[in-house]
C-alpha cells in the first residue's frame, strides 16, 4: 500500500463529501474515487480503512471498495481468493463496534456485503453459513444485530421484486430452500430466544434488537410456511400482538401482522389472531386519551395499515371463519362466535374513524361477510350493519372543496383536491356495491338505516320533533352555512353528508327485490321518506339539488307506488325551469346590464357572477346546476319506471313540448327531455304508434331542418358564411344585438340537429344492426336464404321507430355537411384565409387548441378569465388553470362574433358525422334507394381537403360505424368502393404526416393540412404550443386510422371477444358491456362477434389488392414512427394479418421481408419508443418465422402425424433477412430454427429469437441506441448467476447416508472485538 496514494484517496473523499467543495473539484474527486475502486490493490486499502480507527466516511468508502471487488471480480477469482475475501467480510461482523455507537448506514452496508456472499455461495459452497452466523451472533448485541440484518437482506434480495433482479431465479430458489430447511432448527428457535431475552431486559440495545428481529420476521413471513411461526416452542404470533401496543415497536409489529394477513392460515393461528389482536388494539387505545382517533391524528400511516391487517385476516380466511359458527351449541363454537363478535366490533370501530383510506381498506371485510352464507346471518355482523352503512356515508362525504381541505385528516391523507376527488370516486364505487349487497341480504336493517337518515335530515334542521311544515323545515335549512350571496355553499356539512348518503340509499333499494320492497319495514320506510320529501320545499339551490337527489334515490320505490310516482314527476318537472320567472328559484334569474357600462351581469343587484346559456334566457350558474340535476333525476326515474310512466306519456309529452317551445331551456336540457320521452316510448307495444309518437316528438326539430331558412342558409358555403355573419360589416362584429341574432339562428339549427341525434340514439328497442347481422350470419352458416333478410322498412320501423324519418333527415344533413366541408375547398379557403376575420371560419376552436397545445392531457384545461368590467383593449384574454370547459360560448357573452365561428363549424360537422353514423346503425340508409350514394358522396367530396383534426372525427363516427353495421351481403356494393377510396388516401395522409411535406413538393395548403393538422387557431399560441399541437394532431390521426383496423379485426371495441369469466362485464358500463366474455376458445370461435370480425378480415385482406397492400404498407410504415402507441397498434394488426394470410404467396414479400426486416432492425436498434413493446414485436417475428420458414402455426404442438409431413417451408424470406443482418452467423440462425421446431412454449420460442437479435446487437454497437436495455442487453457484471453444483439439502444428504463435507467454521481463528 502506497502512502501517497492513500493520502490522495483521503483528500478526494474529503473533497467529494465536503459541502463547500466547488462543483468542478467535486466532480474530479468523484471520478478519481471511481477509478480507485478498480485498482488491483484496492482491497488492501479497504481492509486498512476498516481495521484502523478512521472516521465513518472513510470506513464507508472502504465498504464500497469491497462491494466493487465482490461484484466485479468474483467470477474470475480463484477459490482461495474467494475464501480470503469471505473471511475479510466475516471479520467485519466479529470486529463490529458497539451497537449504539455505530452509524446505521455502516451496519446496513456490512449486512449487504454479507448477503452478497451468501447469495453467491450458500448453500452449495458455504454449507455452514447459518451455523457460522449464529456463532458470531453470540459474541454480543452488535454482532447479533448484524446477523439479523444479514438474514433480512438475504431474504429481501431473494423475494422482493425491487431487489431480486440481481439474483438469478435458480440461485434465489437454492438460497431460499437452503434457509427454509434450517428454519425449524436453528434459525427460528435462536431468533425467539434472542427476542425473548431482549424483551425482558428493555435496554436501548434490546429495543434495537427487537426492531431488527421484527424486520427480519417481516421478510420471512411471505415465504416461510406460516405454521412455523406459531409453534409451541416459538410462537411469534404472540410476539407480534404483544409488541403491537408498544409505541417504539408498534409499526414493526404491525408490519409483521400485515404480512401474515395476506395468507390463508391454520385454524389455531387464526383463532389466536382473533383472540389477541383486538385485545392489543384496546391496549394501544389506552395509551391515547382519544382512543384510536387520537392515534389516527398522530400516525395516519399506522391506522391505514392496521385497517388493512384487520381486513386481510378476515378476507383471506372466510371459509375458516365460517367453521367457527358451524357448531353453535358446542363450547368451542360459542367461544369462536364470541371471538368473531369482538373482532367485528373492532372492525366497526375502525370504520367510524374519520379516514377514507381506513374505510376503503375495511370494505372487503364487510363484503366478504355479507357474501358468505354462514357469516351473513351471524348476529354479531347483523348488529353492526347500521354502523357500517353510517360509516360508508360519512366516509363518502367530500373532504376537499376546491383547494381547501375540510378536515385535518383529509389534509394529511391527500396532497390536493384532485387526489382526494379521485380517491372518493373509487371509494364511492366500492361503497355502492356494498350498500347494494346489504340491501339485498339484510333489507330490514338497511331500511331501518334509511329511515334513520331521513329522520336525521329533518331533526338536524328543525328544533321540534316530528314532521313540521315545509316552512319550518326550510327555515332550519336556510340557517346553515351561507356565502356572501346568501346561498348555501358546497362546504356546508349537511349538504356534503346528504350528498354522500343519498347515493348509498339509492343502491340499498336497488339491491332489494320486489318481495323485499313489499316488506312492512321497507314499506314503512318508503312512506316516511316520501311524506318528508313531498312536505319539504326548499328554495336554496343546494338544498333543491339535495331534494332531487332524494327523489332519485327512491325511484325503485316510486315504481311500486303509481300515485306517488305521478306526484314525484310533477315535483321534478317544476325544477326544469328553476330560476326562470314564475318558476321555483325565480330570484336567481339574472339581470343583464347594458353592454359597455363595466358592471357586467348582476344577481338582483348583487356582485357580478358567471353565467352559462346558449344565447337564450340567462340564469345564474347555481340555477343551472339545479336544472341539470333535475334533468338527470328525471331520466333516472323514467328509465326505472318506463312501463309505469307509459300510462302518463301524453301528459309527459305535453309538458316536454311546452318546455321545448318556452325558450327558457339552457345547455343540453332539450336533449335530456327528449331522452325522457324516448325512454318511455320504448315501452309502447304498438310499433306504428311508437313511430308516430317519435315523429310528433321531433315535429319542431324537423320543421327547422326542412324550413326555408335552413335551405337558404346551407345552399352553398357562401350562403352559410352569410348566415353566420361572416360577410357582414366589420362594425357589426362586436354589436351585441347582431351577435345575439346570429346566435339565435345557430341555436335553432344546432338544437334541431342535437335533438334528432339524441332521439335516434335512444329510441331503438334493440340495435337494428345486430338484428340484421344475426340474420346474415345464419344465412352464411346454413348456405340458405335466412328469413327476414333483406328486412323491409316496416320491419326496421318495429325495431327502430326513427326509421321513417331517415328519408327526411339525411338529405338535409347532407346539405349542411356539404356547405360546412365546402368551406375547406381550395378556392373557398383561399378566399377566407385572405381576410383577418373571415379566416376564423377555418380556425380550430380555442378550447380545443388550448387543450391540445397543453404539455399534458389534463381535461381541466385553462379557460379564459372573465373580462367583464375590464378595459376594452384588444389584448388577448389571459387563462387560468383548473376549470373544465367544453365550448367557448360557455365562457359568457363573446366580444366578437368571429369568436363563435370556429365552435359553430366544429359542432355542426361533428353533429352531421354522428347522425350519419347513427343512420348506418339504423340500417335504413342501406335499403333506401340511392341514399347511401348521396350521403357518402357528400362525405368524401372533400376528403383531400380535410384537416387532420377532422379526420379523427370522420373515422370514429362514420367509417367505424359503417364497417360494423353494413350487412355482409352488401359489402361488395357499399364497402368495396368506400375502402378503395379511403384506405389508399389515409396511407398517403399518414405517410405525409410523419415526413416533411414541403420536401416532397406539396403545396402550402397541403403542408398545413397534412403536417400541421389545422390551418389556423382561434387561440393565440406560442411556438412551443404550436409544436405540441402539431405533434398531438399527428399522433391522433395516425392512431385513429389504425384503430379502424383493430376494431374491424376484433382486437378491440364491439367485436372484441375475451376468453374469461363473464362477471367482468359490469352493469352501467357501456364499454365493458360491448365486450363479449366467453368460457373457452371454441365458444369464442362460434360467437357472432368473432364471425363478424372474420368477415371483415376477409374483406380487407382478400377483397381488393389495392386495399390490402395499402393496409399492410401503412402498418409497416407505422413501425418506424417514433410513437409507442402507434407501434403497439401496428404490431397487433400485423400479427393478425400473418395469421390470416400465411398461405397466400402474394403477402410473402410484404410480410416475410419488409415487415419482418423492419421489426427486426427496430429491435436491434432499441430506440426509446419501443420500451414495453419488445415482447410483442418478438411475438410478431416468431409468428412470421413459424408460419413461413418452419411451416407451422404457433398453436401447433406437434402432435398427430409426423411434423416433417405437416411443416413445410413456404418462404425463406425471413431467413434471408436474418442472414443479412451484420454480425449474425448462419449457425446462430440454424440453432434458432432448431429451437423453434423443438420448443412449443411461446416464451421459449420468443427467447430463441431474442438471443439471436441480442448477438446481432452486440456485434453492431454503432447501430444500437440503448444497448443494454431490459430485452436485448446482456446481464450486468453484478448479477448473481446460477451455480453448477446441484443443491442437496442437509436432510436429504443425511437420510441418504452421504457424508457432509464441512470446511470448518470460518469464524474460528478470527480475533474477537
Amino acid at each position: 500500500m502506497e502512502e501517497v496514494v492513500f493520502q490522495q484517496m483521503v483528500l478526494a473523499l474529503r473533497a467529494a463529501s465536503g459541502p463547500q467543495t466547488p462543483p468542478e473539484e467535486r466532480h474530479s474527486a468523484q471520478a478519481f474515487l471511481e477509478t480507485f475502486k478498480d485498482r488491483d490493490d484496492a482491497l488492501d486499502y479497504a481492509v486498512y480503512l476498516l481495521s484502523s480507527p478512521q472516521d465513518d466516511i472513510l470506513r464507508y468508502f472502504g465498504l464500497h471498495v469491497i462491494e466493487r471487488v465482490l461484484r466485479k471480480r468474483w467470477k474470475t477469482m480463484a477459490d482461495a481468493d474467494r475464501l480470503t475475501l469471505r473471511q475479510k467480510v466475516c471479520q467485519l461482523l466479529v470486529n463490529a463496534r458497539p451497537m449504539m455507537a455505530e452509524a446505521a448506514y455502516i451496519k446496513e452496508k456490512v449486512a449487504s456485503l454479507m448477503a452478497d456472499l451468501v447469495e453467491r455461495d450458500f448453500p452449495q459452497r458455504w454449507t455452514t453459513f447459518v451455523d457460522d452466523l449464529l456463532h458470531v451472533a453470540e459474541l454480543g448485541a452488535a454482532q447479533a444485530e448484524l446477523a439479523l440484518k444479514t438474514l433480512a437482506c438475504v431474504s429481501e434480495d431473494c423475494t422482493s421484486a425491487e431487489f431480486n433482479s440481481k439474483v438469478s431465479t435458480a440461485r434465489r430458489n437454492d438460497v431460499l430452500r437452503g434457509l427454509n430447511a434450517l428454519m425449524d432448527e436453528p434459525i427460528l428457535p435462536w431468533l425467539y430466544r434472542l427476542m425473548a431475552a431482549a424483551g425482558q431486559q428493555g435496554q436501548p440495545e434490546d429495543v434495537q434488537l427487537l426492531k431488527a428481529g421484527l424486520q427480519l420476521l417481516q421478510q420471512l413471513v411471505p415465504w416461510v410456511p406460516r405454521g412455523k411461526f406459531a409453534m409451541p416452542q416459538h410462537n411469534f404470533v404472540e410476539v407480534f400482538t404483544a409488541l403491537l401496543p408498544t409505541p417504539s415497536m408498534n409499526n414493526q409489529a404491525l408490519a409483521c401482522l400485515q404480512a401474515l394477513s395476506s395468507f390463508q392460515l391454520e385454524q389455531a393461528i387464526l383463532g389466536q389472531v382473533l383472540s389477541e389482536l383486538p385485545l392489543s388494539c384496546w391496549q394501544l387505545m389506552q395509551r391515547f386519551d382519544g382512543g384510536l382517533e387520537a392515534l389516527l391524528n398522530e400516525d395516519l400511516f399506522f391506522a391505514h395499515n392496521l385497517a388493512q391487517t384487520v381486513a386481510g385476516f378476515a378476507t383471506q380466511n372466510v371459509s375458516l371463519l365460517s367453521s367457527f359458527l358451524e357448531k353453535p351449541g358446542d363450547k368451542p363454537g360459542d367461544q369462536g362466535a364470541e371471538l368473531l363478535k369482538v373482532y367485528l366490533d373492532l372492525s366497526a370501530y375502525l370504520m367510524e374513524l374519520p379516514s377514507m383510506k381506513v374505510a376503503t381498506a375495511l370494505l372487503p371485510l364487510f363484503s366478504a361477510f355479507a357474501r358468505d352464507p354462514h357469516l351473513r346471518g351471524f348476529p354479531g355482523f347483523v348488529e353492526i350493519i347500521p354502523r357500517i352503512l353510517a360509516g360508508l356515508c360519512e366516509r363518502c362525504v367530500r373532504t376537499w372543496v376546491g383547494e381547501e381541505a375540510l378536515s385535518a385528516v383529509a389534509e394529511e391523507e391527500f396532497n390536493d383536491g384532485d387526489e382526494a376527488s379521485a380517491f372518493v370516486h373509487v371509494l364511492r364505487s366500492q361503497a355502492n356495491a356494498l350498500a347494494e349487497l346489504m340491501g339485498k341480504l339484510h333489507p330490514k336493517e338497511a331500511a331501518g338505516f334509511v329511515g334513520l337518515q331521513f329522520d336525521t335530515l329533518v331533526k338536524c334542521h328543525s328544533s321540534v320533533d316530528g314532521l313540521k311544515s315545509a316552512q319550518s323545515i326550510n327555515a332550519g335549512l336556510q340557517s346553515q352555512v351561507k356565502d356572501s350571496e346568501g346561498l348555501a355553499v358546497m362546504s356546508n356539512p349537511d349538504i356534503l353528508f346528504w350528498d354522500a348518503c343519498v347515493g348509498r340509499i339509492e343502491h340499498i333499494f336497488s339491491g332489494m327485490s320486489a318481495e323485499q320492497l313489499a316488506m312492512p319495514e321497507v314499506e314503512l320506510c318508503a312512506s316516511h321518506a316520501l311524506t318528508l320529501l313531498f312536505s319539504w320545499t326548499p328554495t336554496d339551490p343546494q338544498f333543491c339539488r339535495a331534494r332531487l337527489d332524494a327523489f332519485g334515490s327512491l325511484r325503485k320505490l316510486l315504481k311500486a307506488k303509481p300515485p306517488a310516482l305521478s306526484r314525484a314527476l310533477d315535483e321534478i318537472f317544476s325544477y326544469i325551469t328553476f330560476g326562470s320567472p314564475g318558476s321555483p328559484g325565480s330570484e336567481f334569474a339574472l339581470n343583464v346590464a347594458p353592454h359597455g357600462n363595466g358592471d357586467g351581469v348582476h344577481l338582483n343587484g348583487s356582485a357580478p357572477i358567471d353565467v352559462t346559456a346558449r344565447g337564450r334566457e340567462k340564469v345564474a350558474r347555481c340555477a343551472v346546476e339545479v336544472r341539470k340535476k333535475a334533468d338527470l333525476v328525471l331520466i333516472a326515474v323514467c328509465e326505472e319506471c318506463a312501463d309505469v310512466c307509459v300510462e302518463q306519456l301524453p301528459q309527459v309529452c305535453d309538458r316536454v313540448h311546452c318546455l321545448l317551445q318556452s325558450g327558457s331551456l339552457v345547455d343540453a336540457q332539450s336533449t335530456h327531455l327528449l331522452e325522457v320521452c324516448c325512454l318511455i316510448a320504448r315501452s309502447i307495444t304498438d310499433a306504428s304508434t311508437r313511430a308516430s309518437f317519435i315523429e310528433s316528438l321531433l315535429q319542431i326539430s324537423l320543421g327547422v331542418l326542412t324550413s326555408g331558412e335552413f335551405e337558404e342558409s346551407f345552399e352553398s358555403p357562401q350562403s352559410l358564411w352569410i348566415a353566420m355573419g361572416v360577410q357582414s360589416q366589420v362594425g357589426l362584429q362586436d354589436d351585441r344585438k347582431f351577435i345575439a341574432n346570429r346566435s339565435e339562428w345557430y341555436n335553432r339549427i344546432f338544437t334541431a340537429l342535437n335533438d334528432v341525434l339524441s332521439v335516434c340514439r335512444r329510441v331503438a328497442v334493440k340495435p337494428p344492426s345486430e338484428v340484421v347481422l344475426d340474420r346474415c350470419l345464419r344465412q352464411i352458416e346454413t348456405g340458405a336464404p335466412a328469413g327476414g333478410y333483406p328486412p323491409s322498412l316496416e320491419e326496421l320501423t318495429g325495431i327502430q321507430p326513427f326509421t321513417p324519418l331517415w328519408g327526411k333527415v339525411l338529405p338535409q344533413v347532407s346539405k349542411l355537411l356539404s356547405a360546412v366541408q365546402g368551406s375547406w375547398r381550395r378556392e373557398n379557403r383561399e378566399q377566407l384565409l385572405r381576410h383577418e376575420l373571415a379566416n376564423q371560419v377555418l380556425a380550430m376552436p380555442a378550447p380545443e387548441a388550448i387543450l391540445k397545445s397543453s404539455a399534458t392531457n389534463n381535461i381541466y384545461a385553462p379557460r379564459p378569465t372573465s373580462r367583464r368590467g375590464a378595459d376594452a383593449s384588444d389584448t388577448p384574454p389571459k387563462y387560468e388553470s383548473g376549470r373544465a370547459f367544453y365550448a367557448s360560448n360557455l365562457w359568457g357573452p363573446p366580444e366578437k362574433l368571429s369568436a363563435l365561428w370556429p365552435v359553430w363549424m366544429s359542432e355542426m360537422r361533428n353533429a352531421a358525422y354522428q347522425i350519419i353514423g347513427q343512420s348506418f346503425e339504423g340500417q335504413a340508409i342501406f335499403f333506401i334507394d340511392g341514399m347511401f350514394e348521396q350521403v357518402m358522396g357528400v362525405v368524401f367530396s372533400g376528403l383531400e381537403d380535410l384537416e387532420n383534426r377532422h379526420c379523427t372525427t370522420l373515422l370514429r363516427h362514420i367509417i367505424e360505424p359503417l364497417l360494423l353495421s353494413c350487412p355482409p351481403p352488401l359489402y361488395e356494393r357499399f364497402l368495396y368502393p368506400t375502402l378503395d377510396l379511403v384506405v389508399p388516401h389515409f396511407l398517403r395522409r399518414v405517410a405525409t404526416v410523419w415526413r416533411n411535406p414541403m420536401a416532397q413538393g406539396n403545396g402550402a395548403f397541403e403542408a398545413d393540412l397534412y403536417s400541421l393538422g389545422t390551418l389556423s387557431c382561434a387561440a393565440q399560441l406560442g411556438d412551443e404550443e404550436k409544436e405540441i399541437l402539431t405533434d398531438k394532431i399527428k399522433r391522433e390521426v395516425t392512431r385513429s386510422w389504425l384503430d379502424i383496423f383493430l376494431v374491424a379485426f376484433g382486437l378491440r371495441g364491439p367485436l372484441l371477444v375475451v376468453v374469461g369469466r363473464s362477471h367482468k362485464t359490469k352493469k352501467g358500463q357501456p364499454g365493458s358491456a360491448k365486450t363479449a366474455f366467453v368460457d373457452s376458445p371454441a365458444e369464442a370461435a362460434k360467437s357472432p362477434k368473432r364471425q363478424h370480425a372474420n368477415l371483415l378480415k376477409q374483406l380487407f385482406l382478400f377483397g381488393s389488392p389495392a386495399v390490402a397492400e395499402s393496409l399492410v404498407l401503412c402498418c409497416i410504415g407505422a413501425l418506424t414512427f417514433p410513437d409507442s402507441l402507434t407501434l403497439r397498434r401496428s404490431v397487433q394488426i400485423l400479427r393478425t394479418v400473418i395469421d390470416v394470410v400465411h398461405d397466400d404467396a402474394r403477402y410473402y414479400v410484404l410480410i416475410g421481408r419488409d415487415a419482418f426486416a423492419t421489426a427486426a432492425h427496430l429491435l436491434i436498434a432499441s430506440p426509446k419508443h419501443i420500451s414495453g413493446i419488445e415482447w410483442e414485436m418478438l411475438a410478431f417475428l416468431r409468428d412470421v418465422y413459424l408460419h413461413l420458414v418452419i411451416g407451422r402455426a404457433p398453436s401447433d404442438l406437434g402432435h398427430g402425424e409426423a411434423a416433417s409431413e405437416r411443416w413445410k417451408l413456404k418462404s425463406d424470406l425471413p431467413r434471408q433477412v436474418m442472414l443479412r443482418i451484420p454480425g449474425l452467423a448462419a449457425d446462430s440462425v440454424e440453432k434458432m430454427e432448431r429451437t423453434l421446431m423443438a420448443n412449443f412454449t411461446s416464451r421459449g420460442q420468443k427467447e430463441a429469437i431474442r438471443v439471436v437479435l441480442r448477438d446481432a446487437a452486440a456485434a453492431n454497437p454503432e447501430r444500437v441506441e440503448e444497448l443494454g436495455g431490459p430485452l436485448l442487453g446482456r446481464a450486468s457484471s453484478g448479477t448473481i448467476e446460477d451455480l453448477p453444483e446441484k443443491l442437496i439439502l442437509r436432510s436429504r444428504r443425511i437420510s441418504g447416508g452421504e457424508a457432509i463435507d464441512d470446511p470448518g467454521n470460518l469464524f474460528e481463528g478470527l480475533e474477537g472485538p
